[in-house]
């Protein structure tokens, strides 16, 4: 593993920076960055999937989403080959590990990431609440809530972040802070913002992790607030900047900027994420300690640095491998933009 771009033996590279929006379909080279990919869903067509569900229901909903979905499936080819990509490698990982590959569907997995999307709109809009979530950990929140003190959470673009949203039927007084790059997906998030503007969910747009974040999220935090970062996209700016780190099997870079800046803020650094069962309109809600103390001590920070970026790519794979569908960085996520190294 290395601190760089350089690329370890048997390993390729992808990319991926703070982003708690949709991945939109790309229609670019799978090599380039995956900020670089374009939105391909209108604010019409995003209204209509929304009033479709309103009107008639998820039911419904999930009908006419199925030709939509089947259309990008068909013309949106580096996505396909992406979700191909990502299942196959699950597969030989499985198999590698002597149990047997679950041979999903591709068009499946993008048609879970269609339903994520009214998913995110629904949370957005309060629908989902928190009589719907099945909180596993929840007394680890709890303990840290009755202190009055803020934490760090570390995410994913593996599930749906967006559920934490529906905590604040029942925790009035949390307040969260996502760090999010949104330029890549404008539509989608206009509509949030027209959907709830009053969402005591707080987006700072970012598009690289300078000390003017940082001094912004201390405050928010020493004020008890919560700050959502992701950990699986490389930096919009310095997506150079990696850690090569096994993720199902094969190597992957994972970028350095979220673990530097939990050392920075030293706080509590927790992990969370949401899915959505098949079986009912309930959803899953993971809640875990990831660090107490983050630090990079100077003598031996390259060390401690892989140290964090082992664990939480350790716990990247083990939901990813228990919710595969729900897997959503549409892009070639063992390689690192148009390095070829």
């Amino acid at each position: 593993m290395k601190t760089n771009s350089s690329k370890p033996s048997n390993s390729p590279k992808p990319s991926n920076s703070p982003d708690t929006s949709p991945e939109p379909a790309e229609a670019q080279s799978s090599k380039q960055h995956w900020s670089s990919s374009k939105e391909r869903g209108s604010v019409l067509g995003i209204k209509f999937m929304l009033i479709t569900y309103r009107l008639f229901g998820r039911k419904v909903f999930s009908l006419f989403l199925y030709p939509i979905i089947g259309y990008f499936y068909l013309m949106d080819k580096v996505s396909r080959n992406a979700s191909k990509q990502f299942l196959t490698q699950l597969d030989q990982h499985l198999i590698a590990q002597g149990e047997a590959p679950k041979q999903l569907s591709s068009f499946k997995h993008i048609y879970a990431f269609g339903q994520s999307i009214l998913d995110k709109l629904a949370g957005w809009g309060g629908d989902i609440d928190y009589s719907q979530l099945q909180f596993h950990n929840e007394d680890v929140l709890q303990q840290i809530l009755t202190t009055g003190k803020g934490g760090l959470i570390l995410g994913s673009h593996l599930g749906n972040l967006e559920l934490c949203r529906a905590l604040s039927s029942k925790y009035v007084d949390l307040k969260i802070n996502a760090l999010v790059f949104t330029q890549h997906a404008e539509n989608f998030n206009k509509v949030m913002g027209q959907v709830n503007p009053s969402s005591n969910l707080n987006l700072i747009q970012v598009n690289e992790l300078g000390p003017d974040t940082a001094m912004l999220l201390e405050q928010k935090l020493n004020d008890g607030e919560w700050v959502v970062i992701v950990g699986d996209r490389t930096s919009v700016t310095q997506h150079k900047r990696v850690v090569w780190q096994s993720f199902l099997s094969k190597d992957a870079p994972f970028p350095v900027g979220p673990f530097v800046l939990a050392a920075i803020l030293k706080h509590p650094v927790y992990l969370m994420f949401g899915f959505a069962r098949e079986q009912d309109a309930t959803y899953d809600i993971f809640f875990e300690e990831f660090e107490a103390n983050p630090s990079l001590p100077r003598k031996g920070r390259d060390q401690a640095l892989q140290d964090l970026i082992a664990r939480y790519a350790s716990r990247l794979e083990h939901y990813a491998l228990r919710y595969p569908l729900q897997w959503f960085n549409f892009f070639d996520f063992w390689t690192l933009d148009n390095d070829t190294k």
